[in-house]
């Protein structure tokens, strides 16, 4: 089943963050420090935030980050609160998706940011068909897997798994990776 999401949509996030128990998949283009504490203090709380493993898949290219649309620092933040925090790179992204283990994904029109939570007019889509969520989590995990890895450490390191970033055209499993996985 769908459910509408208008703005502001922070209840419905708070809602998947609390429902997530061992997987959490952030994927957008923009990430800022007030929702990255949001997960922060809900997985801390919870008492998973040696358990939870979150896959956060993000455009940190020059762009973003010289315009601060990403704070690097959330990024950080994340990633020392939450061990289990993988963070990756993909160019070009646009997408904008979260999903609690198999529980529930949201699509939306909003970044991971104050301004697309809290203020800016956003629209999204609450899934909960676990088929479907399924679905969703893996294409966006087939892109994380197309990526740069990310590490917080302190030297700023950073490794892939690739020698190339993909192109739009590029398929994988037989699905373009700017298609939608069938169910």
């Amino acid at each position: 089943m769908a459910r509408l999401i208008p703005s502001p949509w922070a209840g419905q996030f708070d809602q998947l963050i609390n429902a997530a128990q061992a997987s959490l998949v952030v994927c957008s283009p923009y990430v800022g420090l007030g929702p990255c504490r949001r997960i922060i203090e809900t997985v801390r709380l919870r008492g998973l935030s040696d358990i939870l493993k979150v896959a956060l898949l993000t455009d940190l290219s020059l762009e973003n980050m010289l315009c601060r649309t990403t704070d690097v620092s959330a990024l950080i933040e994340l990633q020392n609160a939450i061990p289990n925090t993988e963070i990756r790179f993909l160019p070009s992204l646009h997408a904008k998706v979260y999903v609690a283990d198999t529980y529930g994904a949201i699509v939306t029109s909003s970044n991971l940011t104050d301004n697309g939570i809290l203020r800016n007019f956003e629209y999204g889509v609450w899934i909960d068909d676990v088929a479907t969520v399924t679905a969703i989590r893996d294409g966006v995990l087939v892109y994380s897997r197309r990526t740069l890895r990310l590490s917080a450490s302190t030297n700023g390191s950073c490794t892939s798994n690739q020698t190339s970033f993909p192109t739009p055209s590029m398929r994988m499993h037989g699905v373009p990776l700017g298609g939608v996985p069938t169910v």
